[in-house]
């Protein structure tokens, strides 16, 4: 949209930077998510066990929606599948297992390309299909990462 000043002269300068505004703005408020599906020839559990030596088939689904000056939320949902029938008498073969978080974060700019990313939230582990396992995991996820332009270190701890 183009703006006209007294005289007719255009002000598209001034349109030009409203529109960038609505832009940042979106930005600062944006809902992204995400769905991947992987498969891997074996699977290692979050306790460090080594929970399947054969092929299996994962799947996740996850969001982020920033708050614009009060941080963001994000979250995930887990799932695993067997690609194979040699766990029957332990688990089932679709989504034997999933799991979940919900967190509450915030970015901290600490310069140019510099920033703490501190995040925190509940976890459930549901067992779906297991022979003699029925009882959820509850726990509590902490997680710090320092974003910068040549390597991202990062520590988390889920608390169960």
């Amino acid at each position: 949209m183009a703006l006209a000043d007294e005289r007719g002269e255009l002000l598209g300068l001034c349109a030009c930077c409203a529109a960038a505004a609505d832009g940042a703005d979106a930005r600062r408020f944006r809902f992204s998510g995400y769905v991947s599906a992987d498969v891997d020839s074996a699977y290692i559990s979050t306790s460090g066990g080594l929970s399947d030596t054969k092929p299996v088939a994962i799947q996740t689904i996850g969001f982020r929606q920033n708050l614009g000056d009060f941080g963001f939320l994000d979250g995930y949902v887990w799932s695993i599948s067997a690609l194979h029938d040699k766990q029957r008498e332990r688990h089932g073969q679709l989504f034997y297992w999933t799991d979940g978080a919900v967190h509450y974060g915030y970015d901290l700019p600490l310069g140019e390309g510099l920033s703490l990313q501190t995040k925190a939230g509940p976890y459930c582990g549901i067992p779906v299909d297991y022979e003699r396992e029925h009882n959820p995991s509850l726990g509590f996820i902490v997680a710090q990462r320092f974003d910068n332009p040549y390597v991202t270190p990062y520590w988390s701890g889920l608390w169960q």
